[in-house]
């Protein structure tokens, strides 16, 4: 079946099926009053891609927009997919003030927030809204335009109270069964013994994951090996997510010692050039 897709002419964003009746929604949402609606697609589902389109869209209509992020390495991952998209845009970030009397900004958290910016703008885009950032959270509150919240997991407890409502269209198996997504395959090592531990907010507690994942460490690392070179024929390039940095540095330490080429990237990195180059 052929998929439905909209094209630009400029910038040349092709819109999936499911994308585009993410927007349908968003739209019949805000015509019915929703000024603040929270789109929940999986990852990798092309959601910074999806606000691109909106960015652009809402631009060529003489509106201003500003995409919120919480992290350095999504300003410049969304910098990154706008410039591919032609759009033209300034960046608010720690010391940098290029653009900001650009129409679209792309602005980190952290910096709005030790700056006491306002968010002037017509639509205010929120990557990752379930952080709940309070800062974010009153410029929200002081914000008569639209509002779109992008999250793979909008669960955090009070999140009804800022947002008006949820558009989900699409589920991660849906796009792993259509073939949009690369379907999982999942191995485990020893899992480790939770029995007991402290939960917050219906969350264990990083302490809690961080004493209890160090045990079994030497068991991801045996799996690890074992599995790429049953699947690539040796090591390959992989991402691991740690409970807290001092765990992730335990994982590096052991990979490493096993001769592996391990790299932690994490909030206390003061090197943005070397981490940078790592995430590339």
């Amino acid at each position: 079946m052929t998929q439905p897709t909209l094209a630009l002419a400029r910038p040349k964003i092709v819109l999936r099926d499911y994308q585009l009746e993410a927007i349908s929604v968003l739209r019949q949402q805000i015509r019915q009053g929703d000024r603040r609606q929270v789109l929940c697609m999986g990852t990798g589902s092309g959601k910074t891609v999806l606000a691109a389109w909106m960015t652009e869209q809402a631009a060529s209509r003489g509106k201003c927009v500003v995409f919120l992020v919480d992290r350095l390495a999504l300003v410049d991952q969304t910098s990154k997919v706008f410039a591919e998209a032609g759009i033209g845009h300034g960046i608010i970030q720690g010391k940098s003030t290029r653009g900001v009397d650009e129409p679209v900004r792309i602005a980190s958290a952290q910096t709005l927030e030790k700056r006491r910016m306002e968010l002037d703008a017509d639509l205010v885009i929120v990557d990752e809204c379930h952080d709940q950032r309070k800062r974010i959270l009153r410029l929200l509150a002081d914000h008569d335009g639209v509002a779109v919240g992008l999250s793979a997991t909008p669960f955090s407890a009070g999140m009804g109270q800022h947002w008006d409502t949820v558009v989900q269209v699409t589920t991660t198996e849906e796009l792993v069964g259509r073939g949009w997504l690369v379907p999982l395959r999942v191995y485990a090592g020893r899992e480790p013994d939770m029995t007991g531990a402290r939960t917050s907010a219906g969350e264990w507690l990083a302490g809690e994951v961080e004493r209890r994942g160090r045990v079994v460490i030497g068991d991801v690392l045996e799996t690890w090996e074992k599995r790429t070179h049953q699947h690539f024929g040796g090591p390959v390039k992989t991402l691991a997510f740690s409970a807290t940095v001092s765990h992730g540095a335990d994982i590096c330490e052991q990979f490493q010692e096993a001769g592996h080429d391990f790299r932690q990237i994490s909030w206390l990195d003061r090197d943005m050039d070397n981490r940078r180059k790592l995430i590339e």
